[in-house]
């Protein structure tokens, strides 16, 4: 409770976002979240593409 201001946008700590939000899943929110803080902090935020695969090794 350091009201530390992280980003502009809100993040989702309760419970997943609204249907349609991008944050419907918990994956989604996740990447949503992140997103918000890497931004937030100044950084960039590119998701990895639906498609990725793992690279076994």
């Amino acid at each position: 409770e350091a009201n530390v201001k992280i980003s502009d946008k809100e993040l989702y700590s309760d419970g997943l976002g609204a249907p349609g939000s991008g944050a419907d899943t918990y994956e989604g929110m996740l990447k949503i979240n992140t997103c918000a803080i890497a931004s937030g902090l100044g950084g960039n935020c590119t998701p990895f593409p639906e498609t990725a695969t793992p690279n076994p090794q």
